[in-house]
This record gives structure tokens, C-alpha cells and sequence, in this order.
């Protein structure tokens, strides 16, 4: 009798991986996968299912056309709405799209002197809310949000010289407002006196910690390269520079016996927001030679693509692609979004901390592609989601029950395999038997054959196709043989979404394998 082989088949939560050779996929893992997730995002169950598409967030545009260059948000506080509510705080988000202003809820608002206000043509502008204001970076103009009064004003000046209009990169640390990147001056960094964001006077009459300071005041804060990201690690007393090949830790404050140390002399950061932070303080980011890389406090960055999709990543134009990294809680994991600044598609991925997987994602249209990001944490949970300002103009978020990137299907897919039968010439495909979610969409199931694993892989005509529908599926017989096998199973269709939860195979292997000995 040949021999006969029982599998049951669960989905490769271990994502996408291209190290090992195609005879060497390793076990949980995937040669290639599509808009797809190792956790349902309906259930939170660890199986296979598409990934949650874009839904808009407000139904117009920003400001026409124009790219969304900047989101934010602000919050304020009220005494209690009612005795049923615990509604105490009121929060507003802020885009900015060709330059002009815009508050947000559940429509836009241009504020006072808020149209045109910044910089049109820049590529992105980078901000930061200051208890209940927010302030601009966008390499020109010195202006920021007073929600108080609802009005777009030049930064105040109380104390010694704002920095300039220059700079391009802003943060919030230890209750000061920190700017870089100034063209002229990339190395250096200012940082406003405790509290008080108008005040730059490195040398006041009367001299305490909470004075300003400056990158270039002394060997202490001297960092030797230019700085390219400042991410003050979230509940923490540190703040990393990312730079052009180096990443710079500050532990506390220059002014009050805090210093600066190198945490790698090799390894740089990404333009702009190319970075995110987990819930535990872990900063993810985009090296600025490629790879994604992930680094604590105190130290060295440890490379996490490196063995599954590295190449991939390696040919990253930085030059003319905008690198964006967010942070989702409901999806637990890292967004790495790559927007082309000429508008063309492009291929983003997802990091799943739980598997430690890496997962690609197309959206359906290249106006997705975001050009800002901004983690919106508001009350009610359709408002706790990764706002995306995108390059036609709307905001769109990642909406864990979308089944469309907007109005657009989803395309999503996965390759299981490589079957094969050890010892034997060739795998036969006696049997197959699909059980999905019980909610599922219909997917396409179609089988690949080669006389190698990469043949099978590579392969474009399926030597079986089917429709598999939600539930247990009744068995097939495709009886399809070759030396490899592969399982492709897909959905393109508009408003559906589908997961997996196993497929049961029988295997029969078919000749012997030709043996041969060296001497």
C-alpha cells in the first residue's frame, strides 16, 4: 500500500518570512501573505482572517486636495455633563492640510488665522500638544494653537531667542518643548525653560534647573550628528535622538545634571515619525540603512527583520518616501506605513508583537497611504484608533470592524506550504477538508505544483481551484501530484472578510525518491 499521511493545516501565525530556502520554510511560517492578520479581528481569536480595513473619519476633507500634512490632538476639561456620564474631558484633533489649520470632531473648523498658517508645500509638518495647545515645526513659520481662544498666533517669546523657523522636528519632554532640525544647524537641538515654551534664555540672571538649554552649550549635550527623529520614551525620564547614523540617549535634563550617551554608533533613524512606542516604553523604528529595529532605555537596538523580511526593506528610497510608524493597542503590534511622495502605491507592513510575525499590507487605493499618523485616544471605542492623514485630503482609521479600505475591496491572501512527502518522489493531494470561521466570506481555495518548492511557489496557472464558504466544508479529492505543493487560499471581493481556522489534508506519497551516495 503507498503511504498515506494525515495533516491538519492551522494558519502560520509566524507571518511572512524569506531567509531560509523555499525547501526550508520553517514550520508556522508563510512565503507570502496579503492584508492578513494571526489574530481575528472580530474575536481576538488566534487564527487567520483579513486584516481591519479604513474607514473615514469625517466625510470631507480636510482642506480639498491637498495632502493632510500634520494630525494632532488637544484636551480640554469640563465639570460633569450630567449624572450619568463621566464625560470630563473634551478632545479635539488638528490636521493641517496645505498649510491651513483645521479642529476636528465630528466636522472641521478653521480657527482664527488658522488658513494658510504654515508652510503649503511641505511634505509633512511635525507638532506637539503643550497642555491645552499644540505647536508647529514646519521649517518656516514659529506658530502654535491656543484652544483657549481658539486662534493660530506666532510662539510667544518671554525669555532670550526662539530657536527659528527653521526647525523642523518637535517634542514634548519633561514639560519642555524640544525643536531640531534646522538645515543649518542638524546637530542641534533647543530646549524651552520647565513649562514655559516662549522662554529660550540660556543664560538668565538667576540660574536653576528648569532654565533653558541648548545642544551646543557644553561637551554634556553635544551630540556629534545629525539629528533625524526625537522621541521622548513615554513614562519615562529619557528622550532618544534618533541621528543619521547614531541614536543618543538624554537621561534627565542638561540643566539639571542630566547627560547624554551614545546607544549606537551605527545604527540611525528615519526622517520625522519613522519611530513608535509599545504601552511598556519600547521604541520600534526604521533604521535610516533599512530594517526595523527596536530599543529600550540604557540600551543597544536590536535589528527584528533581520532573519524574516530584511531584504525587503533594504531598497527603501528615503530620499522620496515619507516612513511612518504607529502604535495600535487593539491589534497589538507596530504599523510601517511607506508613502512614495510622488503619490504611487507602495507596500506597508504590520509587526504583531504577540508572534513576533510581520505581516504586508496593500491598500486598495494609493491615496490611502497615509502622510500623517497620530494615535487618537478618545473615550468611546470607535474614537480610540490610528488616524491616518492621507495624500487626497481625508483622514481616514484603521477600523477593526471595516471589511473595505473605504469604499475599496480588500485584497488579502496566504500561501501554506510547502507540502511534500519525505522519502517520497511526489506528494499526492488525496484529500482536503476546510473549516473556517463560522461568519467567514467565501474564499478561494486553488492549488500550486512544482517539481520544486520555489517552482511551486512561483507557479501562476492552479492545478485545482475551489470556493470553500463559512463552516466545515465538505471534503474534496483534488488529486493533484507533483514533488511540492502549495495551498493558496484568497478573497477580493468588496465588503467581505473571512478567517481560517484549520485545513485537514490526506497526503500520499508517490515513487521513491532517488538516493545517491558520494564517495
Amino acid at each position: 500500500m503507498p503511504d498515506e499521511r494525515a495533516l491538519s493545516l492551522v494558519f502560520p501565525v509566524g507571518g511572512l518570512h524569506e531567509h531560509l530556502p523555499f525547501t526550508r520554510q520553517p514550520e508556522g511560517t508563510c512565503p507570502d501573505v496579503q492584508n492578513m492578520r494571526p489574530h481575528d479581528p472580530g474575536t481576538g481569536r488566534s487564527r487567520g482572517a483579513q486584516r481591519p480595513g479604513l474607514s473615514r473619519h469625517i466625510n470631507a476633507q480636510v482642506n480639498s486636495t491637498a495632502a493632510v500634512q500634520c494630525l494632532d490632538r488637544f484636551v480640554t476639561y469640563a465639570a460633569y455633563s450630567g449624572a450619568n456620564t463621566l464625560d470630563t474631558r473634551t478632545i479635539k484633533g488638528i490636521a493641517v492640510a496645505g498649510g491651513t489649520i483645521k479642529t476636528f470632531t465630528s466636522s472641521f473648523a478653521t480657527p482664527t488665522n488658522g488658513s494658510t498658517a504654515l508652510a503649503s508645500a511641505a511634505p509633512v509638518i511635525h507638532s506637539t500638544s503643550f497642555y491645552d495647545d499644540v505647536y508647529f515645526a514646519d521649517g518656516t513659520n514659529t506658530k502654535f494653537y491656543d484652544s483657549s481662544t481658539d486662534t493660530v498666533s506666532a510662539w510667544p517669546s518671554t525669555a532670550g531667542s526662539h530657536p527659528g523657523g527653521g526647525c523642523r522636528l518637535i517634542a514634548t519632554y519633561r514639560n519642555r518643548i524640544i525643536l531640531s532640525g534646522l538645515a543649518s544647524d542638524p546637530q542641534n537641538f533647543f530646549a524651552s525653560a520647565v513649562g514655559l515654551p516662549g522662554d529660550f534664555d540660556y543664560s538668565p540672571a538667576t540660574i536653576t534647573s528648569e532654565i533653558a538649554f541648548a545642544g551646543n552649550s557644553g561637551n554634556a549635550a553635544t551630540i556629534p550628528d545629525k539629528i533625524t527623529a526625537l522621541c521622548p520614551i513615554p513614562q519615562s525620564d529619557v528622550m532618544l535622538f534618533g541621528c543619521d547614523h547614531s541614536i543618543y540617549q538624554m537621561t534627565g535634563d542638561i540643566a539639571a545634571g542630566g547627560k547624554i550617551d551614545d546607544l549606537s554608533t551605527t545604527i540611525g533613524m528615519a526622517y520625522g515619525k519613522a519611530f513608535c512606542f509599545n504601552p511598556e516604553g519600547l521604541c520600534y523604528f526604521f533604521g535610516s540603512r533599512g530594517g526595523v529595529y527596536v530599543v529600550a532605555a540604557n540600551s543597544t537596538p536590536t535589528r527584528l527583520t533581520g532573519d524574516k523580511i530584511d531584504e525587503r526593506l533594504a531598497s527603501v528610497d528615503l530620499s522620496d518616501t515619507l516612513v511612518t510608524m504607529a502604535w495600535d493597542d487593539r491589534q497589538q503590534g507596530a504599523c510601517l506605513f511607506f508613502t512614495p511622495l510622488d503619490g504611487s502605491a507602495s507596500t506597508n507592513y504590520f509587526y504583531d508583537q504577540r508572534n513576533d510575525s510581520w505581516w504586508k499590507d496593500v491598500f486598495a487605493d494609493a491615496n490611502h497611504n497615509p502622510v500623517s499618523v497620530h494615535l487618537f485616544d478618545g473615550d468611546t471605542e470607535g474614537d480610540r484608533a490610528i488616524l491616518t492623514g492621507s495624500q487626497d485630503g481625508y483622514i481616514r482609521k484603521i477600523d477593526i470592524t471595516a471589511t473595505n479600505d473605504d469604499a475599496s475591496a480588500i485584497s488579502s491572501y496566504i500561501y501554506i506550504g510547502p507540502l511534500y512527502f519525505k522519502g517520497a518522489a511526489n506528494v499526492l493531494l488525496k484529500e482536503l477538508q476546510a473549516t473556517l470561521g463560522v461568519s467567514s466570506s467565501d474564499v478561494t481555495l486553488e492549488v500550486f505544483k512544482g517539481e520544486s518548492a520555489q517552482a511551486a511557489f512561483t507557479a501562476t496557472v492552479p492545478s485545482f481551484t475551489d470556493t470553500i464558504i463559512a463552516g466545515r466544508n465538505w471534503a474534496r479529492h483534488p488529486r493533484t501530484r507533483d514533488e511540492t505543493l502549495f495551498l493558496k487560499l484568497s478573497n477580493s471581493v468588496a465588503s467581505q472578510a473571512w478567517a481560517m481556522e484549520k485545513i485537514d489534508v490526506v497526503l500520499r506519497g508517490t515513487g521513491r525518491r532517488l538516493q545517491r551516495t558520494f564517495g
